[in-house]
């Protein structure tokens, strides 16, 4: 697996996500955030506040502006690391296989292979939480507890569920269709199950890959969600929000929201099969076994110079299949 190979080759693939994640970004500017710089509370606060919404029942972080308008742009973070579990579509199979198809969802899972810059977007999500509590009962959004593995480097996870209702609180009522929904649902599964809610621009994720020109000139192409795998390096668009727990008037769920992906680096697949391709082929090459230069020839067809002689026995032996309208052995 290349997940296996980049715990064997950490170092070097800690360092790689260590460049992509160095970089800086403008307090005041209104475009996607690296979370890893909010884990300094003043830069977190300079850039966003809560917006209060739905009745104070869902609370969103917005861009700060210089003046009170009423049309506000949600703050995206971005979060960079090596993939380490995933659920993402195509849907392949039904809705029944989850045990709720209204949370049914795509997810992804991340680590920092203990990156600085990793550990500090952990932080920064815990800063998040207490500038939501600003706007809401001491104590009612749900604790930030992150997940780490057995080498105890930690891991974060997103998610963006496949349907939304009213209870979500949410303005994006607008439905996804054609080959926006296609690319996810291409079998029309998720139309089946209105009942439980619609697939609308909110539950939308958007899939991207860089690529690199001849002249070294980076560049950003569409990508299809099958094509993202476990070990590839990606950087996330993100939003964090609180939404009220239904039926629970006090107490906020914490929302990690995932709104794109993008495939930065194949390296590791690309090695790992490279790898696992040598290997093979030294194994086939050692002693006593067929060498890889070795020629391979084919026989097939039938003997059309000479009949067989079938004897009185095989005859005996010979049965008509009916449906096919051939005799066998």
């Amino acid at each position: 697996m290349a997940l296996a190979y980049i715990y064997a080759n950490r170092e070097e693939y800690k360092q790689r996500l260590e460049d992509e994640n160095g970089r800086t970004v403008a307090p005041s500017e209104a475009a996607p955030v690296p979370l890893n710089a909010c884990a300094d509370g003043d830069v977190l606060r300079r850039i966003a506040e809560v917006m209060n919404r739905a009745d104070g029942r869902r609370l969103d972080l917005v861009y700060r502006t210089p003046e009170d308008t009423k049309g506000r742009e949600e703050v995206i973070f971005t979060v960079t690391g090596y993939i380490t579990q995933t659920g993402l579509p195509p849907i392949r199979e039904t809705m029944r296989a989850f045990s709720k198809p209204a949370s049914a969802g795509q997810w992804l899972e991340l680590t920092g292979l203990g990156c600085a810059t990793f550990e500090d977007a952990g932080t920064a999500i815990g800063l998040v939480r207490n500038l939501l509590l600003d706007d809401a009962p001491p104590g009612s959004i749900t604790g930030w507890n992150p997940r780490r593995d057995s080498e105890g480097y930690l891991r974060l996870k997103f998610s963006n569920r496949y349907l939304s209702t009213a209870d979500d609180y949410n303005d994006e009522v607008e439905e996804v269709t054609g080959a926006d929904v296609a690319v996810v649902d291409p079998k029309g599964i998720l139309a089946t199950f209105a009942m439980h809610g619609k697939y609308r621009k909110d539950n939308e994720v958007l899939y991207f890959e860089r690529t690199k020109a001849a002249d070294g000139r980076l560049a950003y192409q569409k990508a299809k969600p099958g094509s993202i795998r476990i070990g590839h390096l990606v950087e996330l668009q993100v939003t964090l929000s609180a939404i009220q727990a239904p039926n629970k008037r006090n107490q906020f769920n914490l929302i990690h929201k995932l709104r794109s992906i993008c495939v930065l680096d194949r390296r590791a697949e690309d090695m790992q099969t490279t790898a696992s391709l040598a290997r093979r082929e030294r194994s086939l090459a050692g002693d006593g076994s067929i060498g890889s230069n070795t020629t391979i020839r084919r026989r097939v067809g039938y003997n059309t110079e000479a009949p067989e002689d079938v004897g009185e026995t095989q005859m005996k032996r010979l049965r008509l299949d009916a449906e096919n309208g051939m005799y066998e052995l």
